[in-house]
């Protein structure tokens, strides 16, 4: 039966093709809605990876995505280098050493009666500094007992309890140089000599520092002074600027690389702030929230100290990393990439301008001068030259002016450019390993590695490097 002549049916179809129109256009009204809310979304994660991407910072500390980018950047290299993991590590330690290393201090001022005065700066000072105030007087009766202890060392004892300071020293010092990624280790002596001086000069200076400024202040509120009473709030800041210079210090001489005072300084500025807020901060909460005692009773003070000494870690950690991470953000070099053979063409570039260095006859390059002219981030060029020098390419100078100076040791006309290879990027040994498993693929690479390896001199190489 047709439908044509019948009315019904042509009514029927003419109400429906109304309502069939209304949902195609609410479905293509929902289509377009979704897009919409699609292309916002992506505009919206395009401008955060925009604002939050790192690629294309500007180097300037006043733009706000830099501080975004060095935040991450640091943030980065303490989950690699799992620091909360290095400062539970270091607590243990450091209380195994606390009483060696404070015996062998006290030791010191014992032997001279003259600084008795300065003992008793020095430690007020550091309890003062690093210690909550509800901590105070439990350590300062612990610090009384090992010093009258300390009297009655002998010679050998006194002997053992230094090997176990430097020990422990030993134990930071290789932490801070995983902190700078540094590779070239200091020799066991020059270890030795270091802190040696750090334990018994460091003690000394800081108590004759707190002297002359307790003595200072003293006057000024005395009224025996006069021209520095419009000083005495400044001198009141006489503890912290002291605190943030040993941060600063310790910053500076513990990486066995070169460390810019005003790095070690910004760094010795974040320490001693966060210090004295966590400070503050951990009194408070014992002050007001007194429960720990009701667990602990009469050994609650060493739990709150190994916590103390845990969050004290963390801190120096935290200011370590962030004065690891200033000369990276300096470059630019915010992600490096590690992508096969980038390592092999910084290579090239840091003998490119070795070799410039030795054709004007000056002596050698700093580290930093390498990382100016040869374009390489910091952790990356430790180890390039690190590897370099174990294979007798390059040789590390005499210290000039305080810093180390790296220098060819060999002609590049002479030497064939697989010494290079073998340095960075593989060893051509391995492919006779290969040969006999897989005779047709290796015999086309065994005839690269002679034309491109092994008969090229390395300067040939490095005349095919751009500058």
């Amino acid at each position: 039966m047709g439908t044509v002549g019948n009315p019904i049916v042509s009514k029927r179809m003419s109400s429906a093709a109304p309502s069939e129109t209304t949902e195609t256009k609410s479905f293509k009204a929902i289509g377009k809605s979704t897009e919409e809310s699609q292309t916002r979304r992506a505009r919206f994660m395009r401008g955060a990876r925009r604002a939050f991407s790192v690629a294309d910072v500007e180097l300037s500390p006043l733009n706000l995505r830099w501080w975004i980018a060095f935040t991450r950047l640091v943030s980065q290299r303490i989950s690699e280098q799992r620091l909360p993991q290095v400062a539970a590590s270091l607590t243990f330690t450091t209380v195994l050493s606390l009483v060696p290393l404070a015996t062998v201090v006290l030791a010191i001022f014992t032997a001279f009666p003259m600084f008795d005065r300065l003992q008793l700066s020095l430690q007020g000072y550091l309890i003062d500094s690093f210690f909550p105030e509800t901590l105070s007087e439990t350590i300062l009766t612990y610090v009384t007992q090992f010093s009258d202890k300390a009297k009655g060392l002998t010679a050998i004892g006194i002997v053992f309890l230094v090997i176990t300071a430097l020990t422990t020293m030993f134990t930071v010092d290789r932490v801070f140089n995983q902190i700078w990624n540094v590779k070239r280790q200091r020799s066991t002596m020059n270890k030795v000599v270091l802190y040696w001086a750090v334990l018994s000069l460091a003690p000394v200076l800081i108590g004759l520092s707190i002297s002359v400024s307790t003595a200072l202040i003293g006057e000024t509120m005395e009224g025996v002074n006069p021209v520095l009473g419009g000083m005495f709030p400044a001198l009141n800041l006489i503890p912290l600027t002291l605190t943030v210079l040993a941060f600063a210090f310790i910053y500076r001489i513990v990486p066995n690389r070169a460390v810019h005072w005003k790095d070690a300084l910004v760094g010795g500025v974040l320490a001693a702030v966060l210090f004295e807020i966590s400070k503050r901060a951990f009194a408070a909460y014992i002050t007001h929230f007194p429960s720990y005692t009701a667990l602990y009773g009469a050994l609650a003070a060493f739990p709150i100290f190994l916590l103390w000494i845990y969050v004290s870690w963390i801190i120096v950690l935290l200011g370590a990393s962030t004065v690891a991470a200033l000369p990276v953000a300096r470059t630019g070099y915010w992600n490096p990439s590690n992508r096969p053979g980038e390592r092999w063409l910084q290579g090239l570039s840091v003998l490119v301008e070795l070799e410039k260095s030795r054709q004007q006859e000056k002596p050698g390059m700093t580290m930093e001068e390498l990382r100016v002219f040869a374009k390489v981030p910091p952790d990356q060029l430790d180890e390039i030259l690190s590897l370099l020098i174990d294979h007798g390419v390059i040789g590390l100078l005499a210290i000039v002016r305080g810093d180390d100076r790296f220098a060819l040791i060999c002609d590049p006309a002479n030497i064939s450019a697989e010494v290079v290879a073998k340095a960075l990027w593989y060893d051509p040994s391995l492919t006779s390993e290969w040969a006999a498993r897989l005779p047709q693929s290796t015999a086309k690479l065994t005839e690269f590695q002679e034309e491109f390896i092994r008969r090229p001199r390395l300067s040939q190489w490095l005349e095919l490097t751009p500058c």
